[in-house]
């Protein structure tokens, strides 16, 4: 009886320390970092969004000059037009993608500060308990980044329309003014890739972060599950090993 009360108490035992080390198994310096990226990404993301707002404007100035340019013949103007439109419709989606990613990373932001408000003692909280938060950021994170890739993709896409009009306009009297803009704005195109690979790179680290988040929780609460399990084993398998054995024939 005495060794049954034994394994029971340290069975329970057991049961109160387990949440503490699930605490302690998530470093403190993680969230900090994951908190600190995600407000780093939402920064990088306005500042894009308004880059690319910026550069939509100034196309939309092109196809004004372009009206005025009586000198081009209508192949070269067609060509021009192609282009130009073109290149609206890469800025188009280059603004939506931004736009999700903006949304994805804010919704993420939200929610932190609600499951961790400001001045929280990371030593009090069971982390394990927001496993399902981890894995859906981790996947929203991951999204995020391949879009942020993918819009890279678009700059250049773009930054490729843009070299093709100045090719065109540089052959034609008179259009030095709208060559010097086009460059400016593939300077600005290459701003925006910039900022966007350093996006990207955040996104990544975010959902590293996330993903040992979420299985750091897992295993928490897996080795939560296996404890209790042995300590109710422990507790009723004394029974069995004090069964009468059967006699060897």
């Amino acid at each position: 009886m005495k060794m049954k009360k034994m394994l029971l108490s340290v069975a329970l035992l057991g049961l109160f320390l387990l949440p503490l080390q699930g605490k302690a198994a998530i470093s403190v310096i993680d969230f900090s970092n994951l908190k600190q990226n995600i407000t780093t990404s939402l920064n990088m993301v306005k500042s894009v969004a308004h880059q690319v707002t910026m550069i939509s404007n100034q196309v939309k100035q092109y196809e004004a000059m372009l009206q005025s340019l009586k000198s081009f013949d209508s192949q070269t103007y067609n060509q021009l037009r192609i282009l130009l439109q073109g290149n609206n419709e890469e800025l188009d989606q280059l603004f939506r993608d931004i736009d999700t990613i903006g949304y994805d990373i804010a919704q993420i932001d939200n929610q932190f500060d609600v499951l961790f408000p400001q001045g929280s003692d990371w030593n009090t909280i069971e982390f394990g308990r927001y496993g399902d938060y981890y894995q859906d950021w981790n996947k929203e994170l991951s999204e995020s980044a391949k879009n942020a890739m993918r819009t890279q993709s678009i700059v250049n896409r773009i930054q490729q329309y843009n070299d093709e009009m100045q090719e065109i306009l540089s052959r034609s009297m008179g259009a030095e003014g709208e060559v010097r803009q086009l460059q400016a704005n593939n300077q600005m195109l290459g701003v925006v890739g910039s900022q966007l690979g350093d996006l990207t790179a955040t996104l990544a680290a975010n959902g590293r972060i996330t993903a040992t988040m979420a299985a750091r929780a897992a295993a928490d609460n897996d080795a939560s599950l296996e404890l209790k399990r042995r300590a109710l084993e422990g507790y009723g398998g004394e029974r069995t090993e004090r069964s009468p054995s059967r006699a060897m024939p």
